[in-house]
């Protein structure tokens, strides 16, 4: 007999889209890139515009309002970190690129941003007296997340062979360092593109368009398109980092992203009625276009200058945007200092911070960051910062090695802290007290009772919105021409200003398979597609970790654009008219069947 897991999910998916496109031809690059709403770097409102310039004001009437040195004429160096996702190549090999060619990344950067670039002395007379150096730089890491020395580059083979923006969270989610740390740069093959930008948040106003996703923060650039590559194309000298860099600390394209009626808003830049290509002498709005400025679309051997109003910008977002502002004081470039007795705390992996079990054995990961031996010490678990108790370390813990401890089994409550801390090590006070203590917060579900049958009423208890960006996620709906009686939960992609590849997830109730041999999710959908380019899609995955993780391994349905289509293409915002738009998709979960702790996630892309 056939056990039925089943849920009806009427979902109405609309949307609409553009595409930030450089677009690539035999031998040589366009850099053209088309006008997007869907991108953060591309179109900041007029309330970030205002701000900005009352922040620039104010900056240079009182530089001793605010310590930072942004305001100081000081150097600023941003720690880098280089994800190099590669398709198994060895290294200086394709994708996978030699070091020098990231050194002379970096050092480009430097060059431009200084203004020590040795094409500065192509700038014409007329952009001499706002030609700027930002004070600006950039390093390798040489301090990694957990304190350890690291080359500031990190290699990863990928699980694509090219990226498009779609793919913008996979991509990210294969390596990533924490954003408020470092400037995360990843290098890899991409679709039709050179490279894209998560633009700068605050919480002051003004910067309230950009995606607040902190997993998906900094910049992408082609592998063909990293430092100078002229062997693969004349014109690709490493401008191509320069300018996504500069969407990243805030700065619009030199046209304004519109006619001679819109500004980049810095008065020192001419108004131009459209980007321009190659490395043309032009003339709009009745004055020579920069063109030479790296926030046009130039070739690069055209790019040479940022203005004094792009470098007051720039001060200003990196005083004020929070993951901008952090990178003042990162870590990232401070030497690592290796002490003789230091054990730390590498995670605390049980409980998980998503818990469907009442009973758990609490469990942490210990490494050895020193430079002796571990033969013995203790570590102590609280929860809710009361005492519990401590239990010996055992095994000895070679350097850099790891070891896991188990405490006694526990009943662990909805959002208990739980954390454990390390008391001793080799018979003494730890020398490091930096990782002595690692916390989580725990969120408890219980397991629902199969079968289940779902047609979204109101928003259902037990379920779970995931929205990393914090912009617009799932939401119940009126499914079919309004009508009262028929409800759905819809993304709505419409009226997404966001950039593209974000993901939001609908999450299910911790469910129970273990009783069942045979295991079957239905649901119904209907999308329009908003055109024949866009790549919008439903992604249906498995978690069987009580929703803390979800591998691509168990994606059960993946979909986009034309594929996922009920409809025809549609230019307008899209509601159902009728059942015929329609499609119920039935998917077999029988692999996980004899699992506890299951989470489905509807996610949106």
């Amino acid at each position: 007999m056939q056990r039925r897991l089943a849920f009806l999910i009427i979902s109405l998916l609309i949307f609409t889209t553009g595409s930030l496109l450089a677009q690539k031809s035999c031998g040589t690059v366009t850099y053209q890139e088309q006008l997007s709403k869907n991108f953060p770097q591309l179109e900041p409102s007029q309330q970030f515009e205002d701000w900005i310039k009352l922040q620039i004001s104010q900056n240079r009437s009182n530089p001793s309002k605010l310590n930072r040195k942004a305001l100081l004429n000081e150097v600023i160096t941003i720690p880098v970190v280089v994800h190099i996702v590669h398709n198994g190549e060895g290294i200086g090999t394709g994708t996978n690129l030699a070091e020098s060619r990231i050194l002379e990344q970096i050092q480009i950067l430097n060059n431009d941003f200084r203004r020590m670039n040795a094409d500065a002395v192509n700038t014409p007379a007329e952009f001499l007296g706002v030609a700027a150096d930002v004070e600006i730089e950039f390093a390798l890491a040489i301090r990694d997340p957990e304190g350890l020395p690291t080359t500031g580059i990190n290699r990863i083979t990928g699980t694509r062979s090219s990226w498009g923006v779609v793919h913008n969270t996979e991509l990210k989610s294969l390596s990533y360092w924490p954003a408020e740390d470092y400037l995360n740069l990843w290098v890899a093959p991409l679709e039709s593109l050179l490279g894209y930008a998560q633009f700068p948040i605050s919480n002051l106003g003004g910067l309230n368009i950009a995606s607040e996703n902190r997993f998906t923060d900094g910049v992408v650039i082609d592998s063909d398109f990293m430092g100078n590559n002229p062997n693969s194309n004349p014109e690709s000298t490493g401008r191509t980092a320069t300018h996504e860099i500069g969407h990243f600390l805030g700065l619009r394209h030199i046209w304004g992203d519109g006619g001679c009626g819109v500004d980049d808003f810095c008065d020192d830049t001419p108004l131009a009625n459209s980007s321009n290509f190659g490395c043309p002498s032009s003339n709009s709005c009745g004055s020579d276009d920069m063109v030479q400025n790296y926030m046009d679309l130039t070739d690069d051997m055209c790019m040479n200058l940022f203005t004094l109003c792009q470098k007051d910008r720039i001060r200003a977002v990196m005083d004020n945007s929070p993951r901008r502002a952090s990178l003042l004081n990162s870590p990232a470039l401070t030497a690592p200092v290796m002490v003789n007795n230091d054990a730390g705390v590498k995670s605390v992996s049980m409980p998980l911070m998503n818990n469907c079990q009442s009973e758990n054995i609490p469990q942490a990961v210990l490494r050895n960051y020193g430079t002796n031996v571990i033969t013995s010490g203790e570590v102590a678990l609280w929860i809710n910062n009361v005492f519990i108790e401590t239990q010996p370390i055992i095994d000895p813990i070679g350097l850099l090695e790891t070891t896991t401890v188990n405490f006694s089994i526990r009943t662990i409550v909805d959002q208990s802290e739980v954390s454990v801390r390390i008391t001793l090590v080799n018979g003494s006070t730890d020398n490091n007290a930096e990782n002595n203590e690692k916390s989580i917060v725990v969120n408890t579900s219980s397991l629902d009772v199969l079968p289940i049958n779902e047609t979204f009423p109101v928003f259902p208890d037990g379920w779970e919105l995931r929205n990393d960006d914090n912009d617009l996620s799932w939401e119940i709906a009126n499914a079919v021409l309004n009508e009262p009686a028929n409800t759905a939960i819809r993304m709505k992609f419409f009226s997404y200003e966001n950039a593209d590849g974000e993901y939001d997830y609908l999450i299910s109730p911790g469910l129970d398979f273990s009783n069942f041999t045979d295991v079957i999710l239905d649901f119904k959908l209907a999308f329009a597609q908003f055109s024949a380019s866009s790549r919008d899609g439903l992604i249906v995955a498995v978690s069987t970790d009580c929703g803390n993780t979800y591998d691509p391994a168990n994606y059960q349905f993946q979909e986009e654009g034309a594929d996922l289509a009920t409809v025809g293409v549609n230019s307008n915002e899209f509601t159902p008219a009728s059942q015929n738009d329609w499609r119920t998709v039935s998917l077999d979960l029988s692999p996980f069947a004899g699992m506890d702790q299951i989470k489905i996630a509807f996610i949106g892309i």
